[in-house]
């Protein structure tokens, strides 16, 4: 059998650009509006790209402010919208968190 010359039969595996996946739970919806992130995730993904100084923020009681932004999608008019949230290291239950009215502003 002979095989078209402009048809390539190599593998590509695509690399999905959103690292860390998150089910939303009521936790993350109620009036609380916290968004608990997996600590393994955010440290492999998040907290070794950051300056230790900045890893240090987010591990204090105040957390960090960190600017977040909601991509404009197909269908929707408009820019992308900027949102500033407090990203924060919970101890007591050992997970990072987003707070701020995160889920008014993105759900």
């Amino acid at each position: 059998m002979k095989i078209s010359s402009d048809v390539s039969t190599e593998l590509a595996l695509y690399d999905d650009p959103w690292k860390i996946r998150k089910k939303l739970t009521k936790s993350d919806l109620y009036h609380l509006s916290r968004l608990l992130l997996p600590r393994d995730c955010v440290r492999t993904h998040v907290l070794r790209w950051m300056k230790k100084e900045m890893v240090g923020e987010v591990h204090s009681k105040e957390g960090m402010e960190v600017n977040v932004i909601k991509e404009r999608t197909g269908g929707t008019e408009g820019k992308d919208q900027e949102h500033w949230l407090v990203f924060r290291y919970w101890a007591s239950s050992g997970c990072y968190m987003l707070n701020g009215g995160w889920s008014e502003l993105f759900v």
